[in-house]
């Protein structure tokens, strides 16, 4: 009798689903229970069958597929249908069968054997749940990794090919590395590690940073960046330094001093009304005195109550929102995400293309998120009031039905159109964080690492005139791993003193980098030094080799453009004492000459006059964007500071620079640039 005729189908041979499901619970290791009993089993069965009807029936096993989510390992059958064997296809599946068993059975066994001899991998569910800081950490900490903490490959689960829709990250109880939990060192070996990590800069560079200064001078330089206040000689080196910085950052003065800090960072070159930010000032001030976490302001300044014209979260948006708001999201980013946003308006960031703050979507997301807050001029109350529409746009209520939620247009360098929905920073959906739009990027930003590194970055450039990492890294070069690994640090130690202001303020202060002494430079020196004389001194200062001034030079960028301008000015005798840029043709410059011209700031000496690489390269970026008129190449070095755009007023300055440059744009912009840096 011949076997019964099997209707036609396109699935391939039985023998060969049984090779594609050993293979598709290999690559996805889903097991399926008894494997090889079942198979055994059918075999047998099979060939007791073929044996008393002395026929060649072909071996059929019951092998499931495994499900493995909406994807599934899919081999097309592309070989030819030649002749069978009616005994060698079973014997073939029952070989692989067996053969796969005992790889199974060896590879359970060694796994077994390596977690009974690892005690790090046996117990890795609890450690995973503990804190477990990462190996950059370890080595910020002073302790090196052993030979066995080896960290683990990432592989992305949309690139696996049987990726299942119930796993995924979110669902993952381990706490994203980012805000992983560390360590809460003593202060002692918090600025401990400071001083190690910039003296292995300094040496890194070859470079001998300037002496430790005087008691005394140390004293009043340290009481003087604290609260404002001018300690007596006699006074100053009465009691230890470590005292007298305890005593001084618990004080009203300190609250006070650093409080009128950031609040004039805030609302720099903004339509905010004085007495309004006087009140937000004191209210600032006394957070500090009581220790309030300083991660709490962005729920004071963002997230509050809008209908109260007076609240504290009034007054910010309606000094900075209007319009789209740029220049709500430009403070937002450099005061609170350490990121300048108005470079990445236009274009991703170069640099650090791996911050979602640096990249164009996360700019326009943001504008589509702030879509409804707005600030206007209230002719009736004679100041701006803030309208908040969020509600009537976006489906704040749960419980009504949901809204189509308003997006963001915008160009890529490209020229192409692309559309941006409303998300927060990191692409997570707003709803996740909870309330408005608004308040749910309050309550994100407030928890980020990214807040936690920009009020170190600001409280470090406080104390020292200048970022420990500049937020546009492009215009910077100098020891930028070590700056970098720094700032790391002490952002994640800020976290787990649980961000507390006194405590940061007092490590910066207390670092051996501002106990040195500043860079002084007196006319002579300046005249008869070389290029190569001023570069190293540049170097010393850009990486805190040098202390910062006692009484830096504070001005506007309108005052330092007037600066350049004067030292630019073609005169006979300015053109013989300073040479505004250094020559492009390589060849040594002319020897300074002395005059009866008083110096310049020592700033624009070392950087005016020497621009890195870094700023050079900055540049001609710049200038190589073909599409970009003067004023928005004005505009892109302007956004370096807390500026959205260049007012009339810089336009006309900065048309002054390229005129006196006779249209040399490069020379023109690089001095804007240095303007730019150094100007409030």
């Amino acid at each position: 009798m011949n076997p019964p005729t099997q209707p036609p189908t396109d699935e391939p041979p039985r023998d060969d689903r049984v090779f594609d499901s050993l293979l598709e619970e290999f690559l996805t290791q889903q097991h399926p229970p008894d494997l090889t009993a079942r198979i055994v089993t059918a075999w047998r069965r099979q060939s007791h069958r073929a044996s008393n009807a002395g026929s060649s029936t072909e071996l059929i096993v019951a092998a499931k597929p495994i499900q493995a989510g909406k994807k599934s390992l899919e081999i097309p059958d592309n070989r030819a249908q030649l002749p069978r064997n009616p005994v060698l296809p079973h014997r073939i599946a029952w070989m692989l069968a067996v053969c796969a068993a005992l790889i199974l059975v060896f590879v359970g066994i060694k796994a077994v054997t390596f977690l009974d001899h690892d005690p790090a991998l046996a117990n890795q569910d609890e450690a995973n749940s503990a804190t477990n800081p990462s190996p950059s950490q370890l080595a910020n900490n002073g302790v090196q990794p052993t030979p066995n903490s080896v960290t683990p490959e990432t592989i992305e689960l949309d690139d696996l090919p049987f990726n299942s829709p119930e796993s995924s990250l979110a669902d993952t109880d381990s706490p994203s590395p980012s805000i992983r939990t560390v360590e809460r060192l003593p202060n002692t070996q918090v600025v401990a590690e400071i001083d190690q990590s910039l003296a292995n800069l300094w040496h890194s560079l070859q470079l001998e940073p300037n002496p430790v200064e005087s008691a005394d001078e140390r004293a009043r330089r340290v009481i003087a960046t604290l609260t404002g206040l001018e300690l007596p000689a006699p006074a100053a080196a009465t009691n230890n330094i470590q005292d007298e910085i305890a005593q001084a950052t618990h004080s009203m003065a300190f609250a006070r001093r650093w409080a009128a800090n950031f609040t004039q960072q805030w609302f720099d070159h903004s339509n905010a009304d004085a007495a309004a930010v006087e009140r937000l000032t004191q209210e600032i001030a006394v957070a500090i005195e009581q220790d309030q976490p300083w991660n709490s302001v962005m729920i004071q300044l963002l997230g509050g109550d809008l209908t109260n014209q007076e609240s504290t979260s009034s007054v910010f948006v309606s000094a900075l929102a209007g319009g789209e708001n740029h220049r709500l999201i430009d403070r937002l980013g450099a005061q609170f995400l350490d990121a300048n946003l108005t470079c990445v308006r236009c274009h991703d960031a170069n640099g650090r293309p791996e911050r979602a703050t640096d990249q164009q979507a996360t700019y326009w997301s943001l504008v589509a998120l702030l879509k409804g807050i707005d600030s206007r001029q209230d002719a009736d109350q004679g100041k701006r009031v803030v309208q908040d529409l969020q509600a009537e746009l976006f489906s704040v209520d749960s419980n009504k039905s949901p809204k189509p939620e308003p997006s963001a247009f915008y160009d890529l360098p490209s020229g192409v159109l692309k559309s941006a929905a409303a998300q927060l920073p990191d692409g997570s959906p707003w709803q996740t964080a909870g309330g408005s739009p608004r308040v749910a990027l309050a309550n994100w930003v407030s928890q980020s690492p990214e807040m936690d590194r920009a009020t170190v970055n600001h409280v470090w450039k406080l104390a020292f005139g200048r970022f420990l990492v500049p937020q546009v890294v492009a215009v910077e070069s100098a020891g930028m791993q070590h700056r970098t690994e720094l700032l790391g640090f002490l952002a994640t130690q800020f976290r787990a003193h649980n961000h507390n202001l006194k405590d940061l303020v007092g490590w910066v202060v207390s670092s051996e980098a501002f106990a040195r002494e500043p860079l002084t430079l007196t006319q002579d020196e300046w005249l008869n030094f070389s290029d190569q004389e001023l570069e190293l001194l540049q170097l010393r200062e850009l990486v805190f080799a040098a202390g910062p001034s006692l009484q830096p030079q504070s001005q506007s960028l309108e005052a330092s453009l007037a600066t350049v301008i004067k030292w630019n000015t073609p005169t006979d005798i300015d053109r013989t004492a300073t040479l505004a840029q250094p020559s492009t043709d390589n060849q040594p410059s002319k020897p300074r000459v002395p005059n009866s011209v008083a110096m310049p700031s020592l700033s624009y000496i070392l950087h005016g006059q020497q621009p890195t690489i870094s700023q050079e390269s900055f540049v001609n970026r710049l200038l190589r964007a073909k599409r970009l008129s003067w004023e928005q190449r004005v505009d892109h070095v302007v956004g370096l500071s807390n500026r959205t755009t260049a007012g009339s007023r810089v336009q006309q300055l900065a048309k002054e620079l390229l005129e006196q440059n006779n249209g040399d744009a490069r020379a023109a912009l690089l001095h804007l640039l240095w303007a730019v840096q150094n100007g409030s």
